[in-house]
């Protein structure tokens, strides 16, 4: 009895989809499923002889093609072939009328084999939707699972971003209730300055209003398109996720990082007007030196200002080089060719490299390829994989300028370079003094992990 209770209960969950479960086909077990046969052969045969006894020339099989696709889609395909057999057999030996024929008259044998041929036509049909149902339940299932798991607010749209049907999402979020937020209305909740740039194409920030808080808060929307058998888009799935703590801390970070900049500014003009009302009046000597000094800083003030501007602590080279150089003069710029990818590399290596191309330009412009009319400076920087590490090479190369002798001693300028990528792996700086024109080569290594976060 409680497997033919489990069995009419299995039917009735079956056809009654607004019964939610877990989305999984039920499994029963052999006994269940006899009684599932039971049940509906025993039903269909119950109506078949109520029939009968008004309509005593009925066809004998009519009542059992509802029976077998029942449990064809309730049960599977071994309880829809049990009642199958079953129901023909019942039709044709209970319910045909051979006459005064004994046995199976060849009408009743032709109509139960186009019974069973038509029955077991409907029972694979009925078996197929079985598992369509049972599939696009566990879908059903598990798209609910996700979206419950997941922090993000998750409305589905139509291809014109309209819509259709209500979304518990939306209205926890911004209060709205439906149809309020029914076609284009939804964007009644967003910021009036985000709505142009509301876009179901690409990802976007914006602001939407929280019921919650009745303010403002910040989401990044991004979308999935559904789209239909013929490539077209169906509908839209948008995921909304709340940045606002990130986006606060952003804009905090760029406040603090633009106040560090004007303080710098500050720091730097400082230190120029205390050298320039320090330094002595009429001494080459002392004026060269203030000169020199001041150089330096504003090399170190060109990198530290592009690592503030950058919010990061690694800075393209491409940016930093032209930067250092902008004080010498459009006329010995236009001497110095410049080259090389986009290369990130860390504050303490773009201030080296920066104090030694200020260094190496100061020393050309006196003594080197930018002191004369022909003269050039060729920079290039590239990388190369080696293994596991990246390879990081710079040259500053000078030509056609006066001939040049190597220094009697190391000055303060020649440490500077020496030491520019002293805070990399394995790096190296090598100055050739030919007489065709200095050559300062650096290099150095950093892993490849390194590599793919910077670059």
């Amino acid at each position: 009895m409680g497997n033919l209770v489990r069995a009419i209960r299995s039917t009735v969950s079956f056809l009654s989809p607004a019964l939610h479960g877990r989305g999984a086909s039920p499994a029963l077990d052999g006994v269940t499923q006899w009684a599932l046969v039971g049940l509906c052969f025993g039903t269909a045969t119950l109506i078949r002889a109520v029939i009968g006894i008004w309509v005593p020339d009925v066809v004998p099989f009519a009542t059992y093609f509802p029976a077998i696709a029942i449990a064809g889609l309730v049960g599977g395909f071994w309880p829809g072939i049990f009642t199958l057999v079953l129901s023909m057999l019942a039709g044709l030996f209970v319910f045909s009328h051979a006459g005064d024929v004994p046995g199976v008259s060849v009408s009743g044998a032709a109509s139960a084999a186009l019974f069973a041929v038509s029955a077991s036509l409907q029972l694979v049909l009925a078996v197929m939707l079985r598992n369509l149902f049972w599939q696009s339940r566990r879908n059903e299932y598990r798209y609910r699972a996700l979206v419950q798991a997941s922090t993000n607010i998750v409305s589905v749209f139509d291809p014109a971003g309209a819509c259709r049907e209500p979304q518990p999402g939306w209205e926890a979020l911004s209060g709205m209730k439906w149809p309020s937020y029914s076609g284009m209305k939804w964007l009644d909740a967003v910021h009036p300055d985000d709505r142009e740039k509301v876009s179901l194409a690409d990802a976007v920030e914006v602001r939407i209003r929280e019921a919650a808080s009745n303010d403002w808060r910040w989401f990044s929307v991004r979308t999935v398109p559904l789209l239909d058998a013929d490539g077209k888009v169906e509908e839209i799935v948008a995921s909304l996720r709340d940045v606002t703590e990130r986006k606060t801390a952003q804009e905090r970070r760029e406040l603090l990082l633009g106040d560090l900049r004007h303080r710098l500014t500050n720091f730097i003009a400082v230190i120029r007007a205390l050298v320039n009302a320090a330094k002595p009046k009429d001494n080459a000597d002392v004026d060269a030196f203030a000169q020199t000094f001041l150089r330096r800083v504003g090399a170190l003030q060109s990198a530290g200002d592009l690592v503030l501007k950058a919010n990061a602590q690694e800075v393209d080279l491409a940016d930093v080089v032209p930067a250092v150089l902008a004080p010498f003069g459009s006329e010995l710029r236009s001497k110095i060719f410049i080259e090389g990818p986009r290369l990130l590399l860390k504050e303490q290596t773009i201030g080296g490299i920066a104090l030694a191309c200020n260094e190496l330009a100061t020393n050309a412009a006196k003594y080197g390829a930018l002191s004369n009319h022909d003269g050039q400076v060729s920079i290039r920087w590239e990388s190369h994989l080696e293994g596991e590490t990246e390879r990081v090479t710079f040259a500053w190369i000078e030509r056609d300028g006066p001939p040049v002798t190597p220094p009697t001693r190391r000055g303060f300028g020649t440490r500077i370079v020496s030491s520019a990528v002293d805070s990399e792996q394995n790096g190296e700086v090598t100055l050739d003094y030919r007489p065709e024109g200095l050559s300062c080569r650096m290099s150095f290594t950093r892993t490849r992990t390194q590599h793919a976060a910077l670059v």
